[in-house]
């Protein structure tokens, strides 16, 4: 399954190098991006003071030093989960007042109202 067309709309980093994203089709989730955390470009984002800088680049998780990550893998993986599990990492993260928008992108065009 693939989700090309799906961009994340807000990002915000958490503890122990895990993202939580929302991306243009509704879908939210939070993502451990501790296997990322290798090789030159990322290798940088084991500081969780730098890793905290992540930023939106046309709908992608994007860090100072060049770092990003691709929204359809990202949406992939989330999709992959447990719904339950996806839903319980949001639902906490929001409960304890960590989760808020640190970044957001506009969508390009006028989304349609939810139903």
């Amino acid at each position: 399954m693939k989700f090309a067309l799906a961009k994340v709309v807000t990002v915000k980093a958490l503890p122990k190098h895990r993202l939580a994203l929302a991306f243009s089709d509704g879908m939210e989730g939070v993502y451990d991006c501790t296997s990322h955390l290798w090789g030159e470009m990322f290798e940088p984002l084991k500081d969780q003071k730098f890793f905290a800088k992540v930023a939106l680049d046309h709908g992608a998780p994007t860090w100072p030093n060049g770092a990003d990550l691709d929204p359809g893998v990202l949406r992939e993986a989330i999709a992959n989960q447990t719904p339950i599990k996806a839903k319980r990492a949001v639902l906490k993260a929001r409960l304890k007042g960590k989760l808020r928008v640190v970044a957001e992108e506009a969508a390009p065009y006028p989304s349609r109202p939810r139903r």
